[in-house]
């Protein structure tokens, strides 16, 4: 594996804005393997591993070992648990990208990494852990990530606008920050015209473009519960579903999100100039998004039940706390 040129990849973006089909989009190809997410990694930081250092002993092995383990929240360092790692202990010294490539179970594959929304938020900090790493962020209009939001977990969109504003804003002036590190799409993009973006996709990445990318749905493996577009063919009519909302909510939606919608293009429809959320508008979307958490949950899973709704309280305090 070592002699395999390696391309590490965090895949980003806002949660439901793209971030699944485009990993599958990926991995369809024949020499990328995206896993799922990974949402405390940037977290290896604050355990000392800046600039991808060298691994020199069992000792130092074991312990980042546990501390992957411990990091990965959904099970998704596969390579944890086949076995594979082990090969690596046995012949140290390793930099530490080389025992987390191991991690994620790559066999060969070109490029590898994680898809995680939250890596739009801290690509300068995945950066600093591996000076060598990029990231490929997708964007989605507010409007349909908003609509999504509500009714998948039943989610306040005045508040979701307000943090796609933000978060996105972070990914525009990272792709500033960072030349050539940062690819970024429009998610409607890789819906109605999947060949040129892919093709801009892998000309980033530095390989051969692979026609697989155009039928990633064949290559999907398991179906994920609580994602029902997962694995399905790409659907060019998958967007402006936002426009079956009310004139207002619509109007309140851009207002609140206008300085970065301008960034990426996205042509309001009724919002005329920026009118930010608002301290109470803040708290109200808080306190009706914690009673969604509780009493929604995800509305496409089969198992909704109280314990996972319970979980994802849970998983946001996680987020909160350090290890």
């Amino acid at each position: 594996m070592d002699s395999v040129p390696s391309i590490h990849l965090h895949l980003g973006g806002f949660p439901s804005g793209g971030t699944d089909l485009l990993r599958l989009v990926c991995n369809a190809h024949p020499s990328i393997l995206i896993q799922g997410e990974l949402p405390f990694y940037s977290r290896l930081l604050d355990h000392g591993y800046s600039g991808n250092p060298l691994i020199n002993t069992p000792d130092q092995f074991d312990k980042l070992i546990r501390q992957l383990s411990e990091l990965d929240h959904y099970d998704n360092l596969l390579g944890l648990r086949d076995g594979q790692i082990e090969a690596i202990r046995t012949s140290l010294p390793k930099s530490v990208m080389e025992i987390v490539r191991a991690a994620h179970g790559t066999r060969g594959e070109m490029v590898w990494g994680d898809k995680t929304p939250q890596n739009s938020e801290n690509l300068a900090t995945l950066f600093s852990i591996d000076p060598e790493a990029k990231g490929l962020i997708v964007a989605r209009d507010v409007r349909d990530v908003c609509l999504s939001w509500n009714r998948k977990w039943g989610k306040h969109m005045p508040l979701v606008a307000e943090k796609w504003r933000h978060r996105m804003k972070q990914v525009y002036q990272l792709a500033d920050d960072y030349p050539g590190r940062v690819h970024v799409i429009k998610f409607e993009d890789l819906l109605s015209d999947t060949e040129t973006v892919t093709k801009g996709i892998t000309s980033f990445l530095g390989i051969e473009w692979s026609e697989r990318m155009l039928e990633h749905h064949r290559f999907v493996g398991n179906v994920t519960d609580g994602k029902i577009n997962f694995g399905k063919p790409i659907k060019a009519e998958n967007k402006r579903k936002w426009e079956v909302l009310p004139d207002r909510t619509i109007r309140r939606l851009e207002e609140i999100a206008l300085p970065t919608m301008e960034l990426f293009d996205y042509a309001p429809k009724y919002g005329a100039q920026y009118r930010p959320l608002g301290r109470l508008g803040h708290l109200r979307g808080a306190i009706h998004d914690l009673g969604a958490m509780l009493f929604v949950g995800n509305r496409a899973r089969e198992d909704n039940s109280l314990k996972y709704r319970f979980g994802l309280i849970w998983f946001q305090l996680l987020r909160r706390v350090k290890p």
